[in-house]
């Protein structure tokens, strides 16, 4: 769905506690591209993503809507 003003999509690698996998944009065809990605090197185990204020979180602020375990 289209974000509100001030919203981006965050994308969380879930393991031990979610770490920040970076900000993701909805693009025209209903994907996501990932605009910012940090290197994490812990050991997934689901993949999720949230809706968090303009440039994202250190820890999800709102609920996990998409949430993929490995």
């Amino acid at each position: 769905p289209a974000l509100p003003p001030g919203r981006v999509y965050q994308l969380w690698v879930v393991a031990d506690q979610p770490i920040s996998a970076g900000i993701a944009e909805p693009g025209s065809r209903g994907g996501f591209s990932v605009v910012t990605s940090p290197s994490v090197t812990s050991r997934p185990k689901a993949f999720a993503l949230t809706i968090e204020p303009t440039g994202g979180r250190p820890a999800p602020t709102g609920a996990m809507f998409l949430l993929g375990s490995m």
